[in-house]
């Protein structure tokens, strides 16, 4: 089954600045190519860190938290980072010092768990050499679930049904709104299994409902402990 890469969907365009850019250029970089963030490389082209609209923030809301927000500035990991971003008049003292990544290679599945992991919106991609030759944000993520269900419904029929059942119109497949709902009956409970968890994978799919039914249950039995 297709599985879909980093490749597809990520910027290949890169606009990136170096540690020395002014706070002022890394602002122009960002508003003239309309991104969240931008990477912050070394000579070689390396990702040292990554600057985002938030960090620029942090000269304006440093400024204006109150009497409560400077103790949070003081007693918080990002509080401490938004006002050590606030006196950053390079992108050396504005990016996260921490660039995670990933490569072209890589499934979106892998992008958006380090996405979750790590709390970040954006993740460079680099080639072998470590070298950054795009990017990926939330946004290009969130725009797979764009799919209309007529590929998608496709996609679970070629992919999914087609290898693994024998009579694949045993299997009624349809999808609204991205969720799609298989329904029929198949031979094994590992099929069924198969065809919920591979339809997950599926480009675009939301949910999937299973209302499928087996006749032969083949999976290992659960065991209970004696005592």
């Amino acid at each position: 089954m297709k599985t879909h890469l980093v490749r597809e969907i990520m910027t290949k365009d890169v606009v990136s600045v170096r540690t020395y850019t002014p706070f002022r250029l890394v602002a122009s970089a960002m508003l003239g190519h309309d991104v969240g963030a931008v990477p912050v490389v070394d000579a070689l082209g390396h990702p040292v860190g990554m600057v985002s609209r938030t960090d620029l923030l942090a000269k304006r809301a440093h400024l204006g938290h109150g009497p409560l927000g400077s103790v949070w500035e003081r007693i918080t990991a990002r509080g401490r980072r938004t006002e050590a971003a606030a006196q950053g008049a390079t992108a050396a003292r504005l990016m996260s010092h921490r660039a995670v990544t990933v490569t072209p290679e890589d499934t979106v599945f892998r992008a958006a768990y380090l996405m979750r992991r790590h709390d970040v919106s954006h993740l460079p991609v680099v080639d072998k050499r470590g070298i950054v030759v795009g990017i990926v944000s939330r946004g290009d993520l969130i725009g797979e679930f764009m799919r209309e269900d007529k590929p998608i419904r496709e996609d679970v029929l070629t992919e999914v049904l087609a290898g693994r059942i024998e009579d694949p119109d045993e299997v009624e497949v349809t999808v609204e709104s991205g969720v799609v709902t298989l329904e029929g009956r198949v031979r094994m409970a590992s099929d069924a299994l198969y065809l919920v968890e591979a339809s997950r994978r599926i480009a675009g799919v939301v949910d999937v409902v299973d209302l499928l039914r087996w006749t032969t249950d083949d999976r290992r039995p659960q065991v209970s402990p004696l005592f």
